[in-house]
């Protein structure tokens, strides 16, 4: 998701993969044609909260950029998106390579 957000690809687009996943799949997992729907509608609803995560994330790193000393991203701030905002680690660290911070993973 973090490489179709940089593609500018802005609606929800693993899911309309589910049906070649279970045309390939499907003869060794059964059951997957018989939820493709819910799988469908999970994956969609997923990739929606995870777009709108990254959206946000953009906004709370403008919000803290004034305590990246020396272009460095601390701990207790990248905590603070992970564990308060749930924003995966590996993305919080795509992001601020974006901004040319280093990342202080020892402070977290």
């Amino acid at each position: 998701m973090q490489f179709l957000d940089k593609l500018k690809v802005d609606k929800p687009l693993l899911a309309e993969l589910v049906p070649e996943v279970v045309r390939i799949m499907g003869p060794h997992y059964p059951y997957l044609s018989e939820r493709e729907g819910f799988v469908r509608e999970t994956i969609a609803g997923e990739e929606e909260r995870f777009l709108n995560l990254l959206s946000e994330s953009r906004t709370l790193f403008q919000r803290f950029e004034a305590e990246f000393k020396d272009k460095t991203l601390p701990g207790k701030i990248a905590f603070q998106l992970y564990d308060t905002h749930g924003l995966p680690l590996d993305t919080i660290k795509e992001i601020a390579a974006e901004k040319n911070l280093s990342f202080d993973e020892t402070g977290i």
